[in-house]
């Protein structure tokens, strides 16, 4: 499953190393991690070329993905 639309187009140009953020298909590749403020992280990695990043979202956008990151993240 593609994740890209949890990424904007300036952290996709930002965390991709290779310059070929048109081509990445990003996943996350750990569950939300919460921090201060009711904010969650979790790091998703680039299937095309291994770049990786961390996403921080709000604890309400959070729930509406969490069932999907989870899922992902434990798909071996």
């Amino acid at each position: 499953m593609n994740f890209n639309h949890l990424l904007n187009d300036k952290e996709k140009r930002y965390s991709c190393k290779n310059k070929t953020y048109d081509i990445c298909k990003w996943k996350p590749v750990s569950e939300g991690h919460a921090t201060a403020g009711r904010n969650v992280h979790f790091d998703m990695v680039c299937e095309t070329c291994g770049c990786r990043t961390t996403k921080f979202m709000n604890f309400a956008d959070y729930q509406i993905h969490e069932k999907l990151i989870i899922k992902e993240v434990n798909n071996v």
